[in-house]
């Protein structure tokens, strides 16, 4: 994120309505992650009417440069089901 400039010509330079220095704002949060996120899905047709599936997902989140707090953290989510076509 680039500073902010507020420019208001004559008008701010007689009226102060930014009572707030905003010069650095933009070394507040350095927002640097990486991510992976990946899936692998599996379907059988086991007969006309009966089907199975099956899915696996990872997801691997990397907070390269926390400010308040790292929020680093890794997913596993595997599910399947059954289906029934009439």
């Amino acid at each position: 994120m680039d500073p902010m400039t507020l420019n208001g010509g004559d008008f701010a330079a007689h009226h102060d309505l930014q009572p707030y220095d905003y010069s650095l704002t933009h070394t507040f949060s350095d927002l640097d992650v990486s991510r992976f996120d990946g899936s692998a899905e599996l379907r059988y047709q086991i007969s006309k009417m009966f089907s199975v599936r099956g899915l696996y997902r990872y997801i691997d989140y990397q907070d390269d440069a926390p400010y308040l707090y790292d929020t680093t953290g890794k997913v596993q989510i595997v599910s399947g089901g059954f289906g029934l076509a009439f």
